[in-house]
């Protein structure tokens, strides 16, 4: 049977069929897996017609990692939007994300750790990331790799002496020079409050961020500066 031939038999049938419910059934039943693939490809290009219309309109401007330290979504929000306030982030095109969800654990799954560390990798290579910041064990190695921005170089002459006393210098693995490139903040608002909870909380400011001058605010928002 030829194709004009089976389409003229079904639309025999369909005119058939009395009543709407049963055509409807009719419909559902010899034609769903269609009507579901079609359903799908639309979501599909709305979801990405969305992600690329949201990319056009808004600029990230700050992009937090948060190690061993993983936090409820509304305390996420919560973070974002006092720090946007304090910032003066323009809501109609500039956006901030702070990301909890990076767990390496010594005595954990390897796997887990594996893909932790791959995922921060991308990240920083992408220069997606701004400011790290989680337990000493963990910001350790990423400190003394190497990660982070000379904070006498980087900060406010007047801003580093106000914070002198919760800047830690690190010794460099490439030419073991020491750099003082993290903070100690265990004396942060985000620490006091207990929403930075990971033992001995320390942070720093990644050497390829494309917004370092928004990482220095985000510091001085969290030491009340």
């Amino acid at each position: 049977m030829s194709i004009k031939q089976a389409a003229r038999e079904e639309r025999k049938k369909f005119s058939e069929i009395e009543g709407f419910s049963k055509k409807f059934g009719y419909i559902w039943d010899y034609y769903r897996y269609w009507i579901l693939g079609i359903a799908a490809a639309v979501a599909f290009c709305i979801s990405i017609g969305s992600s690329i219309y949201h990319n056009i309109k808004y600029t990230q401007i700050f992009y937090c990692a948060i190690f061993n330290n993983p936090l409820p979504d509304e305390t996420l929000a919560s973070i974002e939007t006092d720090f946007s306030d304090y910032y003066g982030l323009n809501p109609n095109s500039e956006t901030m994300h702070f990301d909890s969800t990076y767990i390496i654990d010594e005595n954990g799954d390897p796997q887990t750790n594996y893909v932790t560390i791959q995922k921060i990798g991308a990240m920083v290579a992408s220069k997606s990331v701004d400011f790290l910041m989680g337990d000493e064990f963990t910001v350790t190695q990423y400190a003394t790799d190497g990660y982070f921005y000379n904070l006498e170089e980087i900060l406010p002459t007047d801003v580093y002496n106000a914070l002198s006393d919760y800047i830690i210098s690190f010794p460099q693995l490439e030419d073991n020079s020491v750099v003082p490139c993290a903070l100690d903040l265990s004396k942060s608002k985000l620490a006091e409050s207990g929403t930075l909870y990971t033992n001995q909380p320390i942070g720093g400011i990644i050497i390829n961020s494309e917004n370092p001058l928004v990482a220095v605010e985000f510091i001085k928002f969290i030491f009340g500066l």
